[in-house]
C-alpha cells in the first residue's frame, strides 16, 4: 500500500460521467420502458398501438404545443439581439385576454 492521493481526475471521473450522460440515459430507458408496454397492451387488448406513430405525434403533441414552441422562437430572437426578456407569461396571457374580448 502506498500513502500516494488518489488525483481528483480520476476520483470524479463517474461523476462526470454520470452528469454527462444521465438525463439522455434516462430518457433512453423511459421511452424503452414505454414502448415495451405499450407493445404488452397491445397484444392483451388486440388493438393497434398509438403510442409511436406519425397520427399521435401530430394530433397529441405537436397541434397543442405549437403556441409554445412559436413564443419560444420569440424569446429565442429577443434572447439572442441580448433584450433579456422574461414577460413573456403574463404577455401570453394578455393576449389571450384581448383575443376573448375580441370575439
Amino acid at each position: 500500500m502506498s500513502d500516494r492521493a488518489t488525483p481528483k481526475s480520476v476520483r470524479r471521473r463517474p461523476c462526470r460521467a454520470l452528469s454527462e450522460w444521465g438525463l439522455p440515459l434516462v430518457v433512453l430507458i423511459l421511452v424503452l420502458v414505454l414502448t415495451s408496454f405499450s407493445n404488452v397492451l397491445e397484444g392483451a387488448g388486440g388493438k393497434t398501438s398509438a403510442f409511436l406513430n406519425m397520427g399521435n405525434l401530430v394530433t397529441n403533441v405537436a397541434t397543442p404545443m405549437s403556441w409554445m414552441a412559436i413564443m419560444a422562437l420569440g424569446a429565442t430572437f429577443v434572447i439572442i439581439t441580448a433584450g433579456i426578456d422574461i414577460s413573456i407569461g403574463s404577455i401570453f396571457c394578455v393576449s389571450a385576454l384581448s383575443c376573448c374580448a375580441t370575439l
